[in-house]
């Protein structure tokens, strides 16, 4: 997984989806957060990460915002 995320691309790979959404409906906090950041992954690399490392720092603010928490 690349680290660096241009503008568009997070919008590309990164934004939540309505069926995304669905998913996650019944979590919250950072149960929230972790369980979109964990399926946008998957959704992109075909696996999940091997270590919280892994997923881009860029990604966690990215998809917190959407979901009005903190990363």
């Amino acid at each position: 997984m690349k680290r660096q995320w241009a503008p568009d691309d997070l919008a590309e790979h990164w934004t939540l989806r309505s069926r995304d959404r669905e998913l996650i409906a019944n979590k919250t906090g950072s149960t929230r957060l972790g369980f979109a950041l964990l399926l946008k992954f998957f959704q992109h690399d075909g696996r999940f990460p091997s270590y919280k490392g892994e997923v881009p720092t860029a990604a966690v603010v990215f998809i917190g915002q959407q979901l009005d928490l903190p990363p």
